[in-house]
């Protein structure tokens, strides 16, 4: 059960309980596509493309590919988030606002 578990812990906790790993942040790649630079930070770009989504930001990208999503969030207003899994998975496409 625990090869596809996930474990949600509140902010301050440093280490997950043995057999859990913390998720990563951040991809090692970032998809090529169409780029949408933010209005608040020009470092800062949503980029997407057939294969995915990424959000580029200066620590690096966080990317997920549509056929390794496994669950996408939507709230009223428009805003999606993407969720990843593995095998390639190294991040969640942060929240995107209309």
């Amino acid at each position: 059960m625990h090869d596809s578990a996930l474990l949600m812990l509140p902010r301050g906790v440093e280490l997950p309980p043995a057999g859990f790993e913390a998720a990563p942040q951040l991809s090692r790649f970032s998809v090529g596509g169409k780029r949408l630079r933010s209005k608040v930070d020009p470092e800062v770009a949503l980029v997407h493309a057939t294969d995915g989504v990424s959000f580029n930001t200066p620590p690096g990208p966080a990317t997920v590919l549509y056929d390794e999503c496994v669950a996408l969030l939507r709230w009223p207003d428009g805003a999606r988030r993407l969720l990843g899994a593995p095998p390639r998975r190294s991040g969640t496409a942060s929240r995107v606002a209309r």
